[in-house]
């Protein structure tokens, strides 16, 4: 809900570091990896609900892939 806010941001402050010539590059690979997260993220977390019927599991799981890509655009 709040990604369309902060990815602007994350992907500009992600790209700044590298040179000029291959930010368009890093833009791209950041926005494929984004696409394949938003993905893969909410299969894994549908197949650990089931697997362990509770949807506490898959919780945890959404909460810390969050947090891992909050960490990693730092």
């Amino acid at each position: 809900m709040f990604m369309s806010v902060l990815y602007p941001t994350i992907n500009s402050k992600g790209i700044r570091r590298f040179e000029q010539s291959r930010q368009s590059q890093t833009a791209g690979l950041l926005l494929f990896f984004t696409y394949v997260s938003a993905v893969l993220v909410p299969l894994a977390m549908g197949l650990l609900g089931d697997t362990f019927g509770d949807a506490t599991f898959s919780l945890s799981l959404g909460t810390a892939s969050i947090l891992a890509r909050a960490g990693l655009a730092v």
